[in-house]
């Protein structure tokens, strides 16, 4: 059985056709896909090795800014104690022909001087602890934090009774202060909870404030609920300031 011409024609053509119909609506596509594809995955590793960068160098700031802290505190505490140790033996030496009781007056003098020196060792590595903290805070904070400081506010309302204010009056104006401008769910649950906790829906005021770091200050009246990463940072240095000035006192007493 012999082929013909004309039906080699046909397959021909018929082949012809399909590789043009695979070529427009399977193979282009595909390859349209597949370079999508890759770009999309050069994007990806892209970020992802910039923010591993990022994550890298804050990381090392911070290591950095520890380390010029431990220096700092050593050499405050070094120089603290050549002082008192140079201030000593002058004492010595002035109140070495006096009385006994110029000598006690010389050992007061210098004990209390001694509790000065350490007092300001310990309220500058507070500072500066506090200080070197809130700025990598400001640098590294993310959203989240945000909204969990948000959450922890919106958790304390119910534990005051912000009804009315000193004067016997009901409260019903909000001022909202945000270290970031706050996102709409943000208000709407503070909102919620304000409400709930003063009978009625208030007048709600939001303003932004850096200084914060991170969260939000409500000021209802003449009551100030405070959920701020700067607050917390201020009632953490007033707390180990506390914390010292009592071992300091201990070891006195001893």
């Amino acid at each position: 059985m012999g082929l013909s011409f004309t039906s080699l024609l046909f397959e021909t053509v018929n082949f012809l056709i399909l590789v043009w119909v695979l070529s427009r609506f399977v193979y282009r596509p595909l390859k349209k896909s597949l370079a999508e594809r890759r770009a999309a995955d050069e994007r990806l590793r892209v970020e992802a090795e910039a923010k591993r960068d990022e994550a890298t160098r804050a990381l090392e700031e911070m290591r950095e800014k520890h380390k010029e802290l431990g220096e700092l505190r050593e050499r405050v505490m070094r120089e603290a104690a050549e002082d008192a140790a140079a201030m000593r033996a002058r004492l010595l030496a002035e109140a070495k022909d006096d009385t006994a009781a110029a000598r006690a007056q010389g050992e007061r003098l210098l004990d209390s001087e001694r509790e000065e020196a350490r007092a300001a060792v310990r309220d500058l590595a507070i500072r500066e602890s506090t200080h070197i903290a809130a700025r990598l805070l400001a640098e590294l904070s993310p959203r989240a934090l945000d909204d969990a400081l948000v959450e922890q506010l919106a958790r304390a309302v119910p534990e005051h009774d912000l009804r009315r204010d000193g004067a016997g009056r009901r409260v019903s104006e909000i001022e909202l202060r945000f270290a970031r401008p706050p996102a709409p769910e943000a208000v709407t649950r503070l909102r919620k909870a304000f409400a709930d906790a003063l009978d009625a829906d208030p007048t709600i005021a939001t303003r932004q404030d850096p200084a914060l770091v991170a969260g939000v200050v409500a000021t209802i009246g003449e009551h100030v609920l405070d959920a701020s990463i700067a607050g917390n940072l201020t009632a953490l240095a007033a707390r180990a300031r506390a914390l010292s000035e009592g071992e300091g006192e201990g070891a006195t007493d001893g």
